[in-house]
């Protein structure tokens, strides 16, 4: 165990071969991270490297990362520990064919870790692309249509209601903060609204065109950043002038089935 004993400034030489274990010792103290290539440690850091052939160095890593390093004890200024108490630890030496199994073990687990955060984005987009082509396939009535089954009817005529809302003067600070939940449109990207970044009073509400509509509508953006974007609201509330809301007659159709049409329409709305 050494540390690199306050060497600092510009070297062109590494002066710790690789694999190391690299330990935390002011500020992320007690912090093990295991180092594959060699390096040139700060002097805010310990390193150690095998000793004999009594230890494996990556069961030695996988140790560490269960222990205190640092003093619960320890009270005020920067947290940090020193070299002695980095000699003193005492470790479980089990056989080495143990030691082996154990770290065959734990690298697996660590690789399947590392390529599971690096593989979710992918697997995101995969998922999501997945089901837009499922989407699309159930909502393509191409043989019904042909066959009469499927009857055509647009928005208004399955709506009871439709209306966009309104923005209270932000100037007048008594008309904001009240208890009416109040939507804008970048928030119709969370796709179910179940609460609402911001409020307004009833003398807001009074004072503008914002309006009440009730749970289960279907809510469209109709400009700015997300627009064309759809959601569905799980509480009464109101909305800003640039959300078109529609209040489904559920014996003409389904408001879910309305909110996936329109999410499946998303590019041709935008255009």
């Amino acid at each position: 165990v050494m540390g690199s004993n306050g060497r600092i400034g510009f070297h062109d030489t590494y002066i710790v071969e690789g694999p190391c274990i690299l330990i935390g010792r002011k500020g992320s103290a007690g912090a093990v991270v295991w180092e594959q290539e060699n390096c040139f440690p700060i002097d805010t850091t310990f390193f150690v490297s095998a000793k004999g052939k009594d230890s494996d160095l990556r069961f030695l890593y996988y140790v560490l990362q269960t222990l205190p390093l640092t003093s619960e004890k320890q009270e005020g200024g920067v947290p940090g520990i020193n070299r002695t108490s980095v000699y003193n630890i005492s470790i479980p030496i089990p056989p080495l064919p143990v030691q082996a199994e154990i770290v065959r073990i734990l690298d697996k687990f660590d690789a399947l870790t590392t390529d599971l955060s690096a593989g979710l984005p992918a697997e995101l987009k995969a998922r999501r692309q997945q089901y837009e082509y499922y989407r699309d396939k159930l909502l393509s009535f191409d043989n019904l249509d042909k066959r009469g089954g499927v009857e055509y009817k647009t928005l208004e005529k399955v709506c009871i209601r439709i209306c966009s809302g309104g923005t209270p003067k932000t100037s007048i600070k008594e008309y904001y903060g009240g208890e009416i939940p109040w939507l804008r449109t970048q928030e119709v990207n969370k796709q179910i609204i179940f609460s609402t970044e911001m409020s307004i009073t009833e003398k807001g509400l009074e004072n503008s065109s914002a309006k009440w509509i009730p749970e289960n509508c279907v809510i469209v953006a109709m400009y700015g950043a997300t627009a064309a974007k759809v959601a569905i609201n799980k509480i009464p509330l109101t909305t800003n002038q640039a959300c078109c809301n529609l209040q489904i007659d559920n014996s003409k159709a389904l408001y879910k089935y309305v909110y996936y049409w329109i999410a499946k329409e998303y590019e041709h709305l935008k255009a």
